[in-house]
């Protein structure tokens, strides 16, 4: 459906009439466009009213004007194909060379002022419930591709090379969680050179801080402060990988006790004696 000129004496809303005031316009004419009439609603409105193609016909208006494009755009985000649609084309033509050059066209005449609309718009689209799912559907969709992989790997080696990033590893390694993870990576190693690890029941970071923590932090035998994770029943005869096989020990009772099976009330005794040795020193 053509464009057509609308005569300035017409009021807007009504027929125009027929004659020279109504032309068909096409690429080329040289005529002034002061009214259009939409053709999806079929109301004759100011050219205000219709956005710009941006020179691509002769009018530079799309045929629709800006409520019915508003509609449109309304009804295709409302459904989930029509949301995957738009992000697809979206993503088509920005990839594309003839979108890349507009972009960058388009960021070259951009202001001061224009930047700092354009943010404060982002920020207020995406903190809408549109904005947040339409940003986790980009994410996802750039996430899977090629090129989001190498950025990502690229942006991790960049931010790991930064004293931040080193900082903040050395602020983990403190904490208890992060020692926790390295007491399970430890004795699975011990458990898998033993073949003691059972399927289906890992030992896990936070049931490793349960175990401690049922014990709080002390050693099972002596009851002095924990350094090790011990097996009660040891890996060598015959004990498994598991949580209930799992308590915290010091370093000094881990090493007397080895692999000793079953345990006699004379070792636990001594142990218990130790413990208190060690704990009247400290005090001294």
């Amino acid at each position: 459906m053509c464009a057509e000129i609308i005569s300035p004496s017409v009021p807007c809303g009504e027929p125009s009439p027929q004659g020279a005031s109504t032309l068909p316009m096409q690429p080329g004419d040289g005529g002034v466009l002061l009214q259009k009439r939409c053709s999806k609603c079929g109301v004759e409105k100011p050219a205000g009213s219709f956005y710009r193609r941006g020179g691509v016909r002769g009018d530079e208006l799309y045929s629709q004007c800006k409520t019915c494009c508003r509609a449109i755009r309304a009804a295709r985000y409302s459904t989930a194909e029509g949301r995957a649609s738009v992000i697809a084309a979206a993503l088509r033509w920005s990839s594309s060379e003839r979108g890349k050059e507009t972009r960058k066209k388009r960021r070259q005449a951009w202001g001061p002022r224009e930047r700092g609309l354009k943010r404060a718009a982002n920020k207020r689209y995406n903190q809408t419930e549109r904005g947040k799912e339409n940003n986790k559907a980009h994410q996802r969709v750039w996430r899977a591709s090629e090129r989001g992989r190498e950025c990502s790997r690229e942006r991790a080696r960049r931010w790991n090379m930064t004293e931040k990033a080193k900082e903040t590893l050395r602020r983990w390694n403190m904490t208890e969680k992060a020692k926790a993870g390295r007491r399970v990576r430890r004795a699975r190693r011990r458990a898998v050179r033993r073949k003691a690890c059972r399927i289906g029941s890992p030992v896990t970071v936070n049931g490793m801080l349960a175990r401690w923590a049922l014990w709080g932090g002390k050693c099972w035998m002596c009851g002095v402060a924990a350094t090790t994770t011990d097996h009660v029943k040891p890996l060598r005869k015959g004990g498994l990988h598991v949580h209930a096989n799992l308590r915290p020990a010091c370093g000094s009772c881990n090493s007397a006790k080895k692999d000793k099976w079953p345990l006699t009330p004379e070792f636990l005794e001594s142990r218990r004696q130790y413990g208190e040795k060690k704990r009247l020193d400290f005090q001294q």
